[in-house]
């Protein structure tokens, strides 16, 4: 569930890991079993029985359907719902969860053994049928843009070995089953197979440490304690997700005690976060904030690639950070996150007088017309941002006005491939290079811009069967050179992410922007 597919940092936490999942090489006939089990279970801290915990976010979620579910509030309610077949830590590996162990068998086979003694809410047992029929639902069209393992991993059958014991046998060798396993959420047969689909989206049923109590559009989300849950008990009884679309709002209902987090704050808010009952936090993170340059619809400006490398000269990218981030985070160089970018590129620098030189050879000499479109409350300082970058494509004569859209408008505009021009947007808040360069592969669901190289795509089917994880990232260094010189993105930075924790509350946020309340704990 990578679509839509989140650091500041006063003291930065950085999770980069040279230990991939991805890069764990693929077993040949003539290799032995890789095999993958359960860290030993570890005891529950204690809960306050009836504690709750009130989480505020800027818009209400779209769908809690755990095989439609989409945008980091969606993906981590249904998260907390529901238990996944893989969970992944900080370091972005995979780690096991429900699938308490795997082997790759050959290339094309992955064995799971499911952990025995979880039952749904509902009372049906998770088992080897329930992890079969959760794979052919999200094969199904209304699913497979989202939940995206069936299709990713080109999986041909799921076979039952025993109740416990399934397989996964795909069509091609794959390097990717185990960064779609913490994407896979399982679901109770019955009760997804006798509903209808609108029914199930706004009352999610699973076997996770959360169970759902009721969704009021544009108010609140109310999850509570599975007190029959396999795992570590969380330390809340309740969790509600208040909405709430003001940041100065969130900020005001903190200090007076009346909500626990307020997330999506801005740096220049920061302080406001600190109180007599709060504190602010902060976290690098692994999301890459960028404008999207659509390169579908009328605008053939955004075509051109020169144009494109234009933008980028554009604006100053550095300024905007000292003056609006505080100087608290940095630059993108690539579209990949450390320490798998390519050392040999660097960020495109600030040249105006290079811009206008580019936008001449395209044959924009009076530059042209766009449009800037983007969310008011998405990632905390939205407005600004993309105010700031409308005027220095001003001062290099492309007439750039800014579009604020309402959450689902924007999203709903972004999935239909309805944007006009430039879009301000943050994806693949994780640390994986093959699907980080998936998504600006051909018509894949996240290419938002519509981005198409044959040659990178030539490139990335190399990768995504390539055993050798030394081949695998020379192919990934060549393919981002490609990406980096059509620059279907004006790069801009890692997004820097603040919150404002109640005192007595012991959380803190993840870098690659998932909400797990399941780890809160009252202080």
């Amino acid at each position: 569930m990578l679509k839509r597919s989140f650091y500041l940092l006063f003291v930065p936490i950085m999770v980069f890991s040279m230990a991939l999942a991805s890069c764990t090489p693929a077993a040949t006939p003539t290799q032995a079993p890789v095999k993958t089990e359960a860290p030993a279970a570890t005891e529950a801290p204690a809960a306050a029985e009836e504690a709750s915990l009130v989480y505020a976010v800027p818009a209400d979620a779209r769908s809690l359907d755990p095989s439609l579910a989409a945008g980091r509030l969606d993906v981590s309610i249904v998260y907390s719902v529901c238990d996944l077949l893989a969970i992944r830590d900080t370091n972005g590996v995979s780690q096991p969860h429900v699938a308490e162990s795997w082997t790759r068998v050959d290339p094309l086979t992955w064995e799971f053994k499911i952990r025995q003694g979880i039952n749904f809410t509902n009372g049906e047992p998770l088992n080897a049928e329930a992890v079969k029929f959760t794979m052919e639902r999200a094969r199904l069209p209304e699913f497979n843009d989202n939940y995206q393992l069936p299709a990713q991993t080109k999986l041909k059958e799921v076979k039952i070995i025993d109740d416990y014991t399934v397989q996964f046998i795909t069509e091609e060798p794959t390097n990717t089953m185990e960064f779609w396993l913490a994407e896979s959420p399982i679901i109770p047969p019955t009760y997804y197979g006798e509903n209808s689909i609108d029914a199930v989206a706004e009352k999610p049923i699973c076997s996770g440490p959360y169970k759902f109590v009721e969704w009021v559009k544009d108010d609140h989300i109310t999850l509570e304690r599975n007190e029959d849950y396999w795992g570590p008990k969380p330390g809340f009884k309740t969790i509600t997700f208040q909405i709430i679309p003001e940041a100065s709002a969130r900020i005001n209902e903190l200090r007076a005690g009346n909500i626990d987090v307020a997330s999506a704050l801005s740096l220049d808010q920061a302080g406001e976060a600190n109180s007599d009952v709060s504190v602010a936090e902060y976290v690098v993170g692994l999301r890459k904030m960028h404008m999207g340059m659509v390169q579908y619809g009328d605008n053939a400006a955004l075509k051109d690639k020169k144009v494109r490398q234009a933008l980028n000269y554009a604006v100053d990218k550095e300024a905007l950070v000292n003056d609006l981030l505080g100087g608290k985070t940095d630059i993108l160089s690539s579209y990949v996150n450390p320490p798998n970018n390519n050392p040999e590129l660097q960020s495109y620098p600030y040249d105006p007088e290079k811009a206008k030189a580019l936008l001449g050879e395209a044959g924009y000499f009076n530059g042209f017309d766009v449009t800037i479109e983007g969310r008011a409350s998405a990632y905390g300082f939205d407005k600004e941002i993309m105010t700031a970058i409308a005027e220095y494509l001003k001062a290099i004569g492309v007439n750039a006005t800014v579009n604020v859209m309402e959450n689902g408008v924007f999203l709903d505009a972004l999935d239909q491939k309805k944007l006009t021009g430039l879009h301000w947007m943050g994806w693949a808040a994780l640390i994986n290079p093959i699907v980080e360069n998936l998504i600006l592969t051909c018509g894949h669901v996240d290419n938002a811009v519509a981005y198409c190289n044959p040659a990178f795509d030539k490139l990335y089917n190399q990768m995504v069967s390539e055993p050798d994880p030394a081949k695998r990232q020379e192919l990934n260094l060549k393919m981002q050179k490609i990406v980096w010189n059509d620059a279907p993105w004006l790069y801009l930075w890692h997004l820097p992410q603040v919150y404002g924790v109640a005192k007595d509350v012991d959380w803190k946020p993840r870098p690659d922007g998932y909400i797990f309340l399941w780890e809160a704990n009252p202080k």
